[in-house]
């Protein structure tokens, strides 16, 4: 967009249409302008009931709204953006990929893709679907399910009553659940925790990679192994079951599994392709 704006300067002197001291002016004021733009560096969003999508996209500087709206003000290297009692029930706003972004809502849908930066998102009542996300994640939910796909970097995922699902992603953190399920796919898990209190985990075809645990009080887990790790897995009511085999004798991958009601059943997958 801006280079445009740079031709229509160039082609509105040359045409003689303006002089060559409002060119330079007009200059000035773009300059201004993209320095002012840049200066950006977090997006706090607030909002009550409005749904929200936001997708990152490289094209773009300063966020646009696809649809809806929200009120805009920018404070420092600040843009602050929240709904109003006017506010429709949906927005969708495009945002500079590389965006650091904060957003709290009392009860909405809320969905964020493509984007190369920290978010975090905090809700009392929100399902939430983030998609294409690389370094730091954190999620805080009172109720509400969570669902990633394609995550690289740090999650940090808590949601009192709901589920939480990863997709095809290679991350490391803490995935906790009260009352509801943590089920994942096609995952590199490293450093990580499992914590449910009433309800199971299922993870399949799933790497680990340095120390991870899976702990839950009564729920069953499934783990799928995709890659070589030392696992101990211990149930202090229920039964434990595995058919998994090391591959290799240098393993400096461990895998703790404990659970206090359920059932711990360990299925090697490393044979099953993604």
């Amino acid at each position: 967009m801006s280079e445009n704006l740079y031709k229509k300067i160039e082609e509105l002197y040359l045409s003689g249409r303006i002089t060559e001291e409002e060119k330079n002016a007009l200059l000035k004021a773009l300059e201004d302008k993209e320095k002012n733009v840049e200066q950006i560096s977090q997006i706090n969003i607030n909002i009550r009931a409005t749904d929200l999508e936001i997708v990152g996209k490289e094209d773009i500087h300063y966020p646009q709204f696809g649809q809806g709206s929200l009120k805009m003000v920018k404070n420092g290297n600040t843009l602050y953006l929240e709904d109003s009692l006017v506010s429709k029930d949906f927005a969708k706003i495009l945002v500079p990929y590389k965006s650091n972004i904060l957003i709290k809502s009392v009860s909405s849908n809320i969905s964020v893709s493509s984007i190369l930066g920290f978010l975090q998102i905090q809700s009392v009542s929100s399902d939430v679907l983030i998609q294409n996300v690389s370094d730091r994640v954190i999620v805080s939910l009172i109720s509400g399910d969570v669902e990633i796909t394609n995550a690289y970097g740090r999650l940090d995922i808590t949601t009192k009553s709901g589920d939480i699902r990863i997709n095809e992603s290679k991350i490391e953190g803490i995935l906790k659940t009260y009352s509801g399920d943590i089920i994942a796919s096609i995952v590199e898990f490293k450093n990580s925790r499992f914590n449910t209190f009433n309800g199971d985990i299922t993870l399949r075809k799933s790497r680990f990679l340095n120390k991870c645990a899976i702990n839950t009080y009564f729920g069953d887990v499934s783990v799928g192994v995709a890659g070589d790790v030392l696992i101990n897995a211990f149930s202090s009511m229920g039964s434990v079951s595995s058919n998994y085999r090391l591959n290799s004798r240098n393993v400096d991958n461990e895998l703790k599994v404990e659970t206090k009601f359920g059932d711990i059943d360990i299925e090697d997958e490393s044979y099953k392709k993604a």
